[in-house]
């Protein structure tokens, strides 16, 4: 048997972080924030790259939630504000 390495889970509870020897394809996609019902089109080697190169959605979906309210968009100028900071 492998071993596992216990992970407190933030929500509480407990997961287990699996060894290299465990990390099977569903489990990068996991912590991707991926559901387990996700199909993955590609072969492993590629999934492994991608998962590996793509951003946590969780994590991209808390951050956009902080900054929504930042951000003002004047149409009549087409210029986007970021609290008091204009860019082009």
């Amino acid at each position: 048997m492998l071993a596992s390495i216990p992970i407190q889970a933030p929500e509480g509870g407990e997961f287990y972080l699996p060894t290299t020897e465990e990390f099977s394809l569903p489990f990068p996609a996991r912590l991707m924030g991926f559901p387990d019902s996700f199909l993955i089109p590609v072969s492993d080697t590629r999934a492994y790259k991608q998962f590996g190169n793509s951003v946590a959605v969780p994590v991209f979906s808390a951050v956009a939630n902080f900054m929504k309210p930042l951000i003002h968009i004047d149409d009549s100028q087409n210029q986007i504000h970021a609290n008091g900071i204009k860019t082009a």
